[in-house]
C-alpha cells in the first residue's frame, strides 16, 4: 500500500460508482495506521462534493480505510448525532500523486449507520437493489456486500474494535493534536492591530487578570479547581465536540490580542440548546474595560460571525441586555436585525438575528 509516510500529509478521498463515474470526493489529512488499517482526518470546514451536490462539514471526523470492502467514518460531533457511518465499498486503493496521496474505492450503496438517538441500522437497501440492475453488479459481489453489511452491523452493535469508541477516539485526538487552523478565522490582524486566536498556555496570567476585572460576568469558562493546561486542552476538545457536558454545546473559544495584550474574548456556539435560544445565542463576546471604545467589540463580533459561517450557520442569534447600548450598536453595525425585546431571566433583553455572510464587510 502506498500510504503517506508523514502525519498531516494531504490525502484526496475519491468514491466512485461501480462503473467508475465520480461520486463523493473530499480532502483529508493522513493520521497513521494501526492493526485496523489506515486513518485519515477531516477537520471541521472540510468540503465534500459530488456531481450536483456539495456540503461543508462543520464537525471533525476520522475515516478508517481497512484492507477490506468498506470504510468507516467516526464523528466527534454531528448535527444529526451520527456517530458512525460505514460505507460498503470495494477494497480501498492507495496511490501517490504529484501533490500527495489518493485513496479510491467504489461505493456499493449499503451503509451501516449509528446515531445517538437510534441503534445501528443498515441504510439504502432500495438503492442497492436498483444499482444491482443499473450497474450490473456480479452475483458474487452482491452476496459479499450483503454478508459484509450484516457482519458490520453486528460488530457496530456489539462495540467490537474499531467500533468500540476508544479506538476512534485515539485518532480523533491525533487530529486535534495537529493544531489545524480554526475554520473561518483570519490569521492577519484587523485595522486596529487586533488578532483573534485560540487561547494558549502562555495566556494564563493575562486571562486571569481579565477575569478579575469583570463583576458578575465570566471572561473565562474555567471549572472549579481546573488547572490552566487542563482548561486550555478542554476548550480545544470542546471545539471539536469532544467531552462536551450535556448542558453545553460544542463551541469555539477565542481571544483578541493587540500589542501583546488580551483585549477581549469571543465564544461561538456551533448549535443552540434551550437555554441559549433564550439568553446567549450563537455568539458571546466581551472587551476588557481598558480597551473599550476602540472598535474591538465590533471586530470580535465580525470574527465570530465568520467562524459561525464556517460552521454552516447562516443567521446567528445574538442577545444583549436592553440597556447595553454599546453591545446593541456593535450588533447593528454587523447587520443585526432586532427581532424583539423580551424579559428573560428577570432582565429586559434584545434578540437580534445577524446574517453571517456579511461578516467581513467593514
Amino acid at each position: 500500500m502506498a500510504f503517506p509516510s508523514i502525519t498531516g500529509s494531504p490525502v484526496r478521498v475519491r468514491y466512485t460508482k461501480w462503473d467508475g463515474t465520480p461520486h463523493w470526493e473530499n480532502d483529508a489529512v493522513f493520521l497513521g495506521t494501526d492493526e485496523h488499517g489506515a486513518w485519515v482526518g477531516m477537520p471541521a470546514g472540510t468540503r465534500a462534493a459530488r456531481p450536483g451536490a456539495a456540503f461543508t462539514g462543520v464537525w471533525d471526523s476520522v475515516t478508517l480505510f481497512p484492507e477490506a470492502g468498506w470504510t468507516a467514518t467516526f464523528n466527534a460531533w454531528h448535527p444529526k448525532a451520527t456517530r458512525i457511518y460505514v460505507d460498503l465499498t470495494d477494497v480501498p486503493r492507495w496511490s501517490a500523486t504529484a501533490v500527495g496521496h489518493e485513496v479510491t474505492m467504489a461505493d456499493l450503496d449499503l451503509d451501516v449507520i449509528e446515531r445517538a438517538s437510534r441503534p445501528a441500522f443498515i441504510d439504502d437497501e432500495d438503492e442497492f437493489a436498483e444499482h444491482q440492475v443499473r450497474y450490473g453488479y456480479p452475483a458474487d459481489l452482491v452476496a459479499t456486500v450483503r454478508r459484509d453489511a450484516d457482519s458490520l452491523l453486528e460488530q457496530v452493535r456489539e462495540r467490537e474494535a474499531p467500533f468500540d469508541g476508544p479506538t476512534a477516539r485515539r485518532w480523533l485526538d491525533r487530529l486535534l493534536a495537529l493544531d489545524l487552523p480554526v475554520p473561518g478565522l483570519a490569521a492577519r490582524p484587523d485595522q486596529n492591530g487586533m488578532v483573534v486566536r485560540e487561547l494558549t498556555l502562555a495566556d494564563e496570567a493575562q486571562a486571569r487578570a481579565a477575569q478579575a476585572e469583570f463583576d458578575g460576568w465570566s471572561f473565562l469558562f474555567t471549572h472549579d479547581g481546573e488547572a490552566w493546561p487542563d482548561h486550555v486542552a478542554r476548550l480545544a476538545r470542546e471545539r471539536r465536540g469532544l467531552d462536551v457536558l450535556s448542558s453545553r454545546v460544542p463551541h469555539t473559544f477565542l481571544v483578541g490580542e493587540a500589542d501583546g495584550e488580551l483585549v477581549g474574548r469571543l465564544s461561538v456556539r456551533h448549535a443552540l440548546n434551550g437555554g441559549l435560544r433564550t439568553v446567549g445565542g450563537h455568539i458571546g463576546y466581551g472587551v476588557r474595560p481598558a480597551f473599550r471604545g476602540r472598535g474591538h467589540a465590533t471586530a470580535l463580533l465580525r470574527a465570530g460571525l465568520a467562524v459561525a459561517a464556517a460552521q454552516g450557520i447562516r443567521r446567528a442569534l445574538l442577545t444583549c441586555d436592553d440597556d447595553n447600548v454599546p453591545s446593541a450598536r456593535a450588533i447593528e453595525r454587523c447587520g443585526g436585525v432586532l427581532e424583539a425585546v423580551v424579559i428573560a431571566e428577570g432582565r429586559r433583553g434584545r434578540r437580534y438575528w445577524v446574517p453571517t455572510a456579511t461578516a467581513t464587510t467593514p
